[in-house]
């Protein structure tokens, strides 16, 4: 995912960004409705967490709508975003 540079996701280290990309794979994948997905580095003062808000059916597709949270240090922010399971099975972002 691409974001602005004045947003936690732009100054994870390696790591952060591992952690939150193995969140965001559990949380559209497995996590039921309503549920929350956390992770946390410790050193580099940065974590997460998301929450599934709803599945639904979208043209066909399964969607989920999710609820992201992130930090890095003192900076925060929080997007809410829908992930579509196309045709082939794999999860892509929606407007």
């Amino acid at each position: 995912m691409q974001f602005a540079s004045d947003t936690p996701v732009a100054n994870f280290s390696a790591e952060d960004r591992a952690k939150h990309e193995a969140m965001l794979t559990e949380l559209i994948e497995n996590t039921p409705d309503g549920k929350v997905v956390s992770w946390a580095t410790e050193a580099t003062r940065s974590g997460g967490e998301g929450r599934a808000l709803r599945t639904l059916k979208r043209q066909g597709k399964t969607c989920r709508d999710i609820q992201i949270k992130t930090y890095y240090r003192a900076m925060k922010a929080t997007n809410g975003l829908r992930a579509c399971r196309g045709e082939d099975g794999k999860w892509s972002l929606e407007n």
